[in-house]
């Protein structure tokens, strides 16, 4: 959901080693690099494509079938790199950036609602010559690769659902606007607490720009879920018996913020599903479980 590397740690103190002086002095050239370096090991490139006046851009990798990951509100196209790692090598790999989020304009008159999410990530298929794809997403990106699937089933082959939002159970709805910004690591590790079951150690300079660029995006991202309220597609419970692909349902048990009990309702509303739930586990499996995750994923897409 959002963006947390754990294993920049390593990374991070390797280049601290040689660099404590650029470590301090300019810590967004560290974080850069380190991305830099973990795209290239996924091997992925940085790209954009124009969507009528819309500048989206995206990491695409791998040869195969193609399998589009959708990253979770408040997160970016980065989110999906680790996995990636481990799936490039057998498909053909593409992590758009959702509309609103990462490093896309900020334009309130688009449609940010699930449905408009929906428009855009096939505007993207669309410019990409795609017929038929697997898809999958976390959190808000699973909610919309089921609307998707739902919107344009004959472009979907497989559909992989990660501790996706969507569905309303026990009256318990997913998208809530924020108060108050995040000010301190106090209220950062009261966010990463809800994120993780099994939460890493997180080094300052990635607190420093996570509430930096929170701060920044607070007001922002409370516009696009009242959009996500307002709009259609935000509850899908009486139409996920229409998906008809098989479909797999990856969960964290201890998830607090998109609760078991909707993983269970997509399993139990999707006739072809099926599902697998990490415990312990939060909100991120694919960062608390990265390379299970991946084989889980891989095992299911080569069936």
């Amino acid at each position: 959901m959002f963006r947390i590397i754990k294993w920049f740690i390593i990374s991070l103190f390797i280049m601290a080693i040689g660099g404590t002086v650029i470590y301090y002095g300019f810590p967004l050239l560290i974080i850069n690099a380190v991305k830099g370096y973990h795209v290239k090991q996924a091997g992925l490139s940085d790209k954009t494509i124009q969507l009528g006046q819309y500048s989206l851009p995206y990491y695409e990798g791998g040869e195969g079938d193609t399998l589009i990951l959708i990253h979770g509100f408040g997160d970016n196209k980065y989110s999906f790199i680790p996995l990636a790692k481990f799936v490039s090598p057998n498909y053909h790999v593409l992590l758009p950036e959702v509309p609103g989020f990462g490093e896309t304009a900020r334009l309130l008159e688009r449609n940010h609602s699930i449905r408009g999410q929906v428009e855009a990530l096939h505007q993207f298929i669309l410019e990409k010559k795609l017929s038929k794809f697997h898809l999958a997403g976390n959190s808000m990106g699973g909610h919309i690769a089921a609307a998707y699937t739902l919107a344009y089933p004959e472009y979907v082959d497989k559909l992989i659902l990660l501790n996706a939002a969507g569905l309303l159970v026990n009256g318990d709805s997913v998208y809530h606007q924020t108060k108050v910004p995040l000010k301190n690591y106090s209220d950062f590790d009261v966010i990463m607490d809800k994120l993780f079951e099994i939460k890493p150690d997180f080094p300052n300079i990635l607190k420093d720009d996570f509430i930096e660029k929170s701060a920044k995006s607070f007001q922002w991202q409370n516009q696009i879920i009242k959009q996500i309220h307002e709009g259609k597609d935000y509850i899908l419970n009486d139409r996920i018996h229409q998906i008809q692909q098989h479909t797999l349902i990856i969960w964290g048990r201890q998830d607090k913020i998109v609760k078991f009990a909707i993983g269970e309702a997509y399993h139990k509303g999707i006739p072809n599903s099926e599902i697998y739930v990490f415990d312990p586990g939060g909100h991120v499996p694919h960062h608390e479980y990265t390379e299970k995750t991946a084989q889980i994923m891989l095992n299911f897409l080569n069936d």
